[in-house]
């Protein structure tokens, strides 16, 4: 009968230890022991080990670079370095944006890139010593735009970052559409930079299915809609240098469907810009994989002031005239222009082809008597 035998030895002295072993053990065992090395942490950089910035225009402060480090062994220390600057410290461990143990997400502030090709690296130390690194190639722009109206086909779509930039999560694209890879936490995909102010969105939505687990830093919801005028994270409520940040205001607002509790169909909501304030409205029913129309506006209203208006439809069905609802939004902090996040928040959901078009002077005319009328969200 043959015996295999793996053994695990410390780098620092795995020669002199793998000698000892093999002395001591009987003759059956010593002919056929097989002692392994212990293997060095494995980086995966999602979406590719080249990146770009700023040739859509300013889209958020931060770029982001998201991915996951496989392990023997926990890891002590993981860092992120750019141009051979100090190094800093990223999370790994699963809290808000960061959804699996092993994650990351690196919050690199964009100001600190120098036009053309940037190297970060970032290095991985685990507990027994063993050390990986990978570099990662960010091609910073200058004097980019995204001018409207915008359209996105994803067909067409060689790589995502022609037309948007990855903010959370892992995504595949093909030619149904951009759709999570990894399902959890506030997925989220930008669209447009920040000098959009007002605009609308339309695009066919496919809910595949829920996420396995749900737990407490999710709460019990589900969503899967459009964040309109959003400009990135902030501190908000983080603790000094925390990375990556997830301060969730200011923004403009929120407009999506939302799974309560595991229940359905799902409720129409409006989250406003300056809190997790919102106002539910009617169900739409869905099917899983069958997709269907969404559709929001922002516009301005007064120089605090904003409409935000929402819709959904089946896929076959005629677009309705009128939105499922309109909620005027006073705010003095809440954003007044920023581009829209694609947002899958615990749901494995396609975006289809998109398109963005401005609102004009004319729609934005609007009467005293309306704006009565329509909900008022005061802080």
């Amino acid at each position: 009968m043959a015996f295999g035998l793996s053994l695990i030895p410390k780098q620092s002295r795995s020669s002199a230890l793998i000698a000892k072993v093999r002395e001591h053990l009987p003759a059956v065992f010593r002919a056929s022991a097989v002692v392994s090395p212990h293997a060095a942490p494995r980086i995966e950089v999602w979406h590719g080990l080249r990146h770009r910035c700023g040739h859509l225009g300013t889209v958020q402060d931060d770029f982001n670079l998201t991915g996951h480090i496989y392990a023997q062994s926990p890891i002590s220390e993981f860092s992120c370095s750019v141009n051979g600057g100090p190094p800093r410290r990223l999370r790994l461990a699963r809290f808000r944006r960061i959804v699996e143990d092993g994650d990351f997400n690196a919050d690199i502030p964009i100001a600190t890139l120098r036009p053309g090709e940037n190297k970060v690296v970032l290095t991985a130390t685990d507990r027994m010593g063993a050390m990986a690194a990978t570099e990662v190639t960010v091609v910073r722009h200058t004097g980019g735009s995204y001018p409207l109206p915008a359209t996105i086909g994803w067909n067409s779509v060689k790589d995502p970052e022609d037309v948007g930039q990855y903010t959370d999560g892992k995504w595949t694209c093909g030619p149904e559409g951009l759709r999570t890879a990894q399902i959890g936490y506030d997925r989220s995909f930008l669209v447009g930079n920040t000098t959009w102010r007002d605009y609308e969105v339309s695009a066919p939505v496919t809910i595949h299915g829920l996420s396995k687990r749900n737990g407490a830093q999710s709460w019990t919801v589900r969503h899967a809609g459009f964040c309109l005028r959003w400009a990135g994270h902030s501190t908000e409520n983080n603790h000094p240098g925390e990375q990556p940040k997830w301060g969730l205001h200011p923004r403009g607002g929120i407009v999506w469907l939302t799974i309560q509790k595991g229940k359905f169909p799902p409720v129409r909501q409006f989250y406003s810009g300056d809190s997790e304030r919102f106002q539910t409205f009617d169900p739409f029913p869905i099917r899983f994989a069958r997709p269907f129309w969404m559709k929001g506006r922002c516009e301005t209203l007064e120089p605090a002031v904003s409409r935000y208006s929402f819709k959904v439809w089946d896929v076959d069905a005629a677009e309705p005239a009128g939105w499922d609802f309109q909620v005027v939004q006073d705010s003095p902090t809440a954003l007044r222009s920023g581009g829209v996040a694609l947002i899958a928040h615990e749901l494995d959901v396609t975006f289809g082809d998109i398109q963005v078009t401005g609102v004009t002077k004319h729609q934005l005319r609007v009467g005293a008597n309306v704006l009565a009328d329509l909900a008022r969200l005061r802080p």
